[in-house]
């Protein structure tokens, strides 16, 4: 073989070996992602991939509570007839903020502890019946009050306020006294005489039942 055909044959693998070179590097460089240079397969195979523009969420969905403009539906159910009122009203600033579990304890805590008027009204008890930031809908469950007979002008009737008990006049006509006595200390069943309304017949009955529980 001359010399001239070696020397061809010779470049010509040196040609072909550049241009493999050169587009495995070309290949590489346009696959590869930066900072990865160093992982192993296995780890490059654990990292998760993205398609160039696709967006990636890594928050977490914002939870709903009560807000300021959130539309408050309560519903007032007569159990003795079976009607169903209801009336839009104004968000209470306490219950701004709430989430749904929030708001269920603050109304089972307001099923420990009616305002009078709804006592007034034969309250039984409460429950939200829908919750979304766009509206929420509490019912008020109410039977006919019970006609209570008193027979004198001194009477007493305690009854549940914000977990204590207070002292109203006759048929809650007067506010008489605000105790201390927490509510929640008491027996059961007389947690209930109260939660209906206890009625005590003259002052010595008021005292003895102040001076009985009154730390």
């Amino acid at each position: 073989m001359s010399k001239i055909r070696i020397i061809s044959i010779f470049i010509g693998v040196a040609a072909l070996t550049a241009a493999g070179i050169g587009t495995y590097q070309y290949t590489r460089s346009f696959y590869d992602v930066p900072g990865t240079q160093n992982e192993t397969d296995f780890e490059q195979a654990e990292r998760p991939r993205t398609v160039p523009g696709e967006a990636v969420f890594t928050g977490t969905p914002t939870e709903a509570v009560v807000q300021r403009d959130t539309e408050y539906i309560m519903e007032k159910y007569n159990i003795s007839d079976y009607t169903l009122t209801e009336q839009e009203i104004e968000i209470p600033v306490e219950m701004l903020g709430l989430n749904r579990e929030e708001l269920i304890e603050y109304v089972g805590k307001y099923e420990l502890s009616p305002s009078i008027e709804d006592k007034n009204d034969g309250f039984v008890s409460a429950e939200v019946i829908s919750f979304s930031e766009e509206k929420i809908i509490i019912r008020k469950n109410y039977e006919e009050p019970l006609e209570r007979e008193i027979t004198g002008e001194n009477c007493y009737i305690l009854v549940a306020e914000q977990g204590s008990v207070t002292v109203y006049l006759n048929d809650y006509s007067h506010l008489y006294a605000v105790t201390d006595i927490e509510v929640s200390r008491l027996s059961e069943q007389l947690q209930a005489e109260i939660m209906d309304g206890k009625i005590l017949e003259g002052d010595k009955a008021l005292y003895d039942f102040l001076e009985a529980y009154t730390s």
